[in-house]
């Protein structure tokens, strides 16, 4: 991802790799935007921290089988994107098939010179 992208086109791509059903996409997303040493922190209870693309591409599929596949998709909250240099914000919904919010999240990227993720900060609430 050498050349510019649009904040909003990275975000609805992150989106995709965590929401998409085919694991070949995922796995192309997944090398487009993340970096070679990526790391993806989510505040929990406890925190949750996860390290390069294998074990990242792993969890994103049991998030898939645990959210997706029970009918949960992610919206995300066009008026939450921001950037900052190298830093990009947005909050997210997982809904159900009623378009009701059953989680809310709010994701911190800090990216590389290339626009790839070097790490990701999830905080849910």
């Amino acid at each position: 991802m050498s050349t510019p992208i649009k904040t909003e086109d990275l975000v609805q791509l992150y989106k995709e790799l965590w929401s998409t059903t085919d694991e070949a996409r995922r796995h192309e997303l997944a090398s487009q935007l993340l970096s070679d040493h990526a790391t993806v922190s989510i505040a929990q209870p406890q925190t949750l921290q996860i390290h390069g693309h294998a074990d990242i591409e792993t969890h994103i599929a049991f998030i898939h089988k645990d959210l997706v596949e029970n009918g949960l998709r992610f919206r995300v909250l066009d008026n939450t994107i921001g950037r900052n240099n190298n830093a990009v914000k947005f909050s997210f919904q997982a809904v159900n098939g009623a378009d009701e919010a059953v989680v809310n999240a709010t994701v911190f990227l800090i990216l590389d010179d290339e626009n790839r993720v070097v790490s990701d900060h999830t905080f849910f609430g």
